[in-house]
């Protein structure tokens, strides 16, 4: 946003509603004088300076000069006009009234004009020299700024003004003129920055050089040539292109490929590719998953240099940066074991970017477009921890490239950038065919094993090479809150049935068992992690912190409700284990009694949910067998994604501790046995 239009048309106004004093258009000296000066003091005065501090913020100096001036101006006349009025008795006084109601006034006392012949004789100088600078504008702001000076010193030639009235008259006219000129610059520039192109011409001159331009109101109006000519000291620019190599192209899908961009330009919320050649970019998809931002390719605009003519107060560049789909709006499983390790490898080996520094000038951006119909839960937002865990690989926060240049005038050059999906990435392809074709799980080893080792650095503490603690053997038992859903209703009991067990008694009291909620920082989480023997949670994003536990560590998933493949929720976890490498025992206990299971009413039974469109025997079938009436169809309005709410986030669990005994004595021998082994103590 720029102040021009607000400045112009509080100019335009106020030089208009003084003419009409000077023509008799608008005649009697009770109202035009004193509604002039009201109106110079807040519209004419205020509302200039305001925009000339606006102007002053973008750095534009002739907006500063120009509209800091004329609101000094008008603040300063209608002051003097009000301190001239009550000095010299230029208030109106009533001489007669005649029988047809019209009134006489009496002459009021003229002051000495001297120094108003002075003002505005300098005031006409000022502007004369600020008109000597429009000439890399337009012919419009030219044209006002020689017709305003022109004014001036028309209006100091009618001086006294009770002796030259027709002199005066033909000022007043001459400024009709300028008020409309400023009237006119204003819509134009108003109504270019409304629909984003130029509605009415201004006629620009040819600039200059390449730092100048066209509108009055901006630092310079440039062509997108003009913009990437860079000044790189006071003699020397830099002229840039934008150019792009891609690689890792997929022999059946031709979208997918990862590219490396040089010189993007991030303008007015839009990525452009600027190049003098006919050039058509290839499609570069940014995203395996459709369900929650919907967009999978890059959206970049490519324009010539002279197709495209922006308004640029101000270029920054950014050295290097990495451009990437969020694809999960707030899940902290995906966001940290899939996404993050993903951004990881690509930077990593296509900008050398593998580790962890302080102080660094590299910058992600998403580049996923925000759908304004998505509900509000999906759109673009990193959730604190994961926040944390992105300042592992950068300093500077994570933004979306739609929201990093909102502001008029600013604008982000890109001198080289990574965006798209290799062949490798870190994900679980959930048996889709597509997504097993296109891709290979996990990234090569190496790249795997640097990016925890970044996030160990990043956090102070070496997790990568730690030994599970054995003196004392630690168990953590991580539970869901209850509204989260999946929560073990008898965590606490469990604890304590777990410090009876006699494999737990045989140690002598060197076990320590805790039931925790992970919350706090990530760090925080992380501390809790690598200071774990043991670890149990429910199946849910907690199997994420895996990632932390240290060599020879024991972990145990409780899958809360009856499947018929316990693998299939056993398999993202094992992914995990898989994809860094990690040394550690893995298990799964699956809950085998539906009678165990409940669901939360709050959740099924909320206003408008489709349990009430269900007869008894569908109800029956829904909580007594855990199947959905409707699995995977929209017959009756119900639909599998509701059902698959209601199982993963509307039921709780009461665990047999029968079942939970064995995966614990197992866990005892199973992490005694590989602390033993990376000791050299193993029997």
């Amino acid at each position: 946003m720029f102040a021009g239009p607000l400045g112009l048309f509080a100019f335009a106004l106020t030089t208009a509603l003084l003419q009409g004093q000077y023509t008799t258009v608008a005649d009697g000296p009770t109202g035009v004088s004193g509604l002039v000066m009201g109106y110079g003091m807040f519209y004419g005065g205020l509302a200039q300076l305001i925009a000339g501090i606006l102007e002053y913020q973008r750095k534009n100096t002739f907006g500063t000069v120009a509209f800091s001036s004329y609101g000094a101006f008008w603040m300063g006349l209608a002051y003097f006009n009000t301190i001239k009025t009550v000095v010299n008795g230029v208030t109106p006084q009533i001489s007669a009234t005649a029988a047809d109601g019209t009134i006489t006034y009496k002459a009021p006392v003229a002051g000495p004009v001297s120094g108003e012949r002075t003002m505005l004789i300098l005031w006409g100088i000022v502007t004369l020299l600020l008109w000597l600078c429009t000439f890399s504008m337009n012919l419009v702001t030219s044209s006002l700024f020689c017709s305003l000076a022109l004014l001036f010193f028309f209006l100091a030639g009618g001086q006294p003004q009770d002796t030259h009235r027709n002199w005066m008259k033909f000022a007043g006219a001459w400024g009709w003129l300028v008020a409309f000129i400023a009237f006119y610059d204003g819509f134009a520039a108003l109504s270019r920055e409304v629909y984003g192109k130029q509605i009415i011409p201004v006629f620009p001159f040819k600039p200059v050089n390449a730092m100048s331009g066209g509108n009055f109101g901006t630092l310079r109006q440039a062509t997108m040539e003009d913009v990437l000519t860079l000044k790189a000291s006071e003699t020397e620019q830099v002229s840039v292109e934008s150019t792009h190599e891609c690689y890792e192209e997929h022999p059946s899908y031709s979208d997918q490929r990862l590219c490396l961009f040089k010189n993007l330009l991030v303008y007015n919320n839009s990525l452009y590719y600027v190049s003098a050649s006919n050039i058509t970019l290839p499609q570069v998809l940014i995203s395996w998953e459709r369900d929650y931002e919907g967009d999978q390719l890059l959206r970049i605009n490519v324009v010539k240099p002279d197709e495209l003519g922006v308004v640029i107060d101000e270029v920054t560049e950014v050295e290097e940066a990495g451009l990437f789909h969020q694809q999960q709006a707030v899940n902290f499983y995906h966001l940290f074991t899939e996404i993050t390790p993903t951004v990881h490898y690509v930077l990593c080996k296509y900008l050398n970017r593998c580790q962890y520094k302080k102080q660094d000038n590299l910058r992600l951006y998403w580049v996923q477009y925000k759908d304004p119909s998505l509900d509000s839960s999906l759109k673009y937002r990193l959730p604190p921890s994961i926040q944390e865990l992105f300042r592992c690989i950068t300093p500077h926060p994570v933004k979306n490239i739609y929201d990093v240049t909102v502001e008029e005038g600013q604008a982000l050059l890109l001198k080289k950038a990574v965006v798209g999906l290799p062949r490798h990435v870190r994900f679980y392809h959930q048996k889709r065919p597509e997504w097993m074709e296109r891709f290979h799980d996990p990234p090569p080893a190496e790249y795997m094993h640097s990016f925890r080792t970044r996030v160990a650095e990043c956090m102070g503490y070496d997790f990568v090479n730690a030994v599970a603690p054995v003196d004392p053997v630690r168990i953590t038992f991580v539970n869901r809150h209850y509204e989260d859903g999946r929560h073990i209703l008898n965590a606490d009991r469990l604890k304590r049935q777990i410090m009876r067990m006699p494999a737990v008694q045989a140690r002598l009291g060197n076990v320590e068992v805790d039931v925790v909620y992970l919350e706090g920082t990530l760090r925080e989480q992380a501390e809790v992690m690598w200071n774990t023997s043991i670890y149990m949670w429910p199946h849910g994003a907690s199997m994420a912190h895996v990632f932390f536990l240290p060599k020879g560590a024991q972990a145990l998933e409780i899958v809360q409700w009856v499947v018929e493949d316990p693998t299939d929720q056993h398999i993202w976890v094992q992914g995990i284990r898989k994809a860094f490498s990690l040394q550690l025992g893995l298990d799964v206990l699956v809950n085998n009694d539906r009678t165990k299971v409940f669901f939360k009413p709050d959740v099924i039974m909320r206003p408008g949910s489709r349990w009430y469109t269900f007869n008894e025997t569908e109800k029956r079938m829904l909580v007594e067998d855990w199947k959905c009436p409707t699995w995977r169809t929209e017959e009756r309005g119900i639909s599998g994604k509701e059902c698959f709410g209601w199982f993963h986030w509307g039921m709780t669990l009461l665990l047999d501790f029968d079942l939970l005994r064995p995966k614990v004595e197992v866990a005892l021998e199973n992490l005694a046995q590989a602390v033993g082994a990376l000791d050299g103590t193993a029997a």
